[in-house]
């Protein structure tokens, strides 16, 4: 009789362990094609990439921008009210 509780208990520890093994897979695989951070656009409040190509780093913030018209827009802005 205990011989088969300890061959149920090692079998059920081993169901879990492979279980958790392939959890934390499963999150690796998520981790490299998850979520992206985005950002919003100050000018066309629109949603853009982090690593996007356009971007502005004024004093310790970086903005970012969809486009390099929208880019112009925010420079233009911050020359005219003096930033």
């Amino acid at each position: 009789m205990i011989l088969k509780f300890l061959f149920a208990a090692l079998m059920i520890y081993l169901a879990l362990a492979l279980f958790k093994k392939n959890k934390v897979i499963d999150n690796k695989v998520e981790e490299k094609d998850g979520a992206v951070d985005l950002v919003k656009d100050p000018i066309c409040e629109t949603f853009v990439e982090k690593d996007t190509a356009y971007k502005v780093k004024l004093y310790d913030r970086i903005y970012y921008f969809c486009s390099e018209e929208c880019r112009q827009k925010f420079i233009e802005q911050k020359k005219s009210k003096g930033d």
